[in-house]
């Protein structure tokens, strides 16, 4: 993971296979870290060969975890689905919905993730992508739609 921040970060774009596979040691962690109480289910379909900007989609996959499964006591299911297509990756994160609000560990405010996605994106991808985010019965849900390099 560290090789990916010194190396990948300074890239435009990387493969999305390169994303995957950060994200995938990211969920073998966090699943060493909570143990039976994780669940995450990954799915990915289409092209992985194709590019996108590093560290987009594993932002949103890290504010899953640190929302989800940290500020949870007990068992906890993290959905991720990402689908690829000629021109368009879509990626669909659920995780429950954080209950507590106060600042984190280091006196981050908690929402500040989101907020700093949303100005790479814009810096990248000007009026030509799609972030929402939804709570919906105690589950927190984003949705990522970005064009493909």
């Amino acid at each position: 993971m560290l090789r990916a921040v010194l190396y990948e970060s300074e890239k435009d774009f990387i493969a999305i296979e390169k994303e995957i596979a950060l994200i995938n040691n990211y969920i073998k962690i966090e699943q060493s870290r909570y143990g039976e109480r994780l669940s995450v289910d990954f799915n990915i379909e289409g092209d992985i060969k194709a590019k996108i900007p590093p560290f987009v989609c594993f932002s949103l996959i890290e504010n899953a975890f640190k929302h989800g499964a940290s500020d949870s006591v007990g068992a906890v299911t993290i959905q991720i689905s990402m689908r690829i297509t000629d021109t368009e990756l879509f990626l669909h994160v659920k995780n429950p919905l954080a209950q507590n609000l106060e600042p984190d560990f280091l006196g981050a405010s908690k929402g500040i993730g989101i907020k700093n996605i949303t100005k790479q994106l814009n810096l990248i991808f000007p009026n030509n992508y799609v972030l929402k985010t939804a709570q919906k019965n105690e589950v927190f849900i984003s949705t990522l739609e970005i064009p493909l390099s």
